[in-house]
């Protein structure tokens, strides 16, 4: 008894359902219906229809969205006129990094003149650190005796050997070397 009311809570021109609750209209009780299709989670059937119209109706514009951009891409081959290449020209320096987000294009151009002011001057100093590394390592080498010479020849030949094993598939792994000495007594 709900408020005082008799009639379990029913308001005027309320249903009773098979457990003997009120039922309201639109509320399906197990045994009666109240003259709605419901769907299988319990929403109206008119909720399923408007939601496959939907996913229809977005389906067919993905798919018109599609052949438009497709026929498009078509068309475009057609309305360009034939692309002569031309050879590119030298890129004149490269810019240090994240510079190209912030430099205008007359600041670019002085980078690269600046670049290309030193170019010479960097290519002579690469000559010469190279022949200095040459003649350093010819000077070192020149300390070692003629048998320090040959082990070192042969672990550079071993080393390289891994080296081209490693890229080219897998074999016997390389035998034990005679110079190496062993540490269990």
């Amino acid at each position: 008894m709900k408020n005082g009311n008799l009639d379990g809570g029913l308001r005027s021109g309320g249903q009773v359902g098979l457990s003997g609750r009120a039922v309201r209209p639109n509320q399906d009780s197990g045994g009666e219906r109240s003259g709605r299709t419901r769907g299988p989670i319990g929403r109206p059937a008119r909720f399923r229809i408007r939601h496959l119209l939907l996913a229809l109706a977005l389906a067919l514009s993905a798919l018109a969205w599609h052949v438009v951009g497709v026929t498009a891409q078509e068309a475009e081959p057609a309305a360009k006129p034939a692309v002569v290449k031309t050879e590119r020209a030298k890129p004149r320096g490269r810019l240090p990094a994240y510079y190209a987000r912030v430099v205008s294009a007359t600041q670019r151009e002085k980078i690269y003149d600046i670049q290309a002011k030193f170019d010479e001057q960097l290519k002579m100093l690469e000559e010469q650190l190279a022949a200095l590394v040459s003649q350093r390592d010819s000077e070192v080498e020149a300390v070692l005796t003629a048998e320090q010479k040959q082990q070192i020849a042969a672990f550079e030949a071993e080393a390289k050997a891994r080296r081209g094993a490693s890229n080219a598939p897998a074999e016997e792994p390389p035998a034990a070397d005679a110079t190496k000495t062993s540490s269990t007594p």
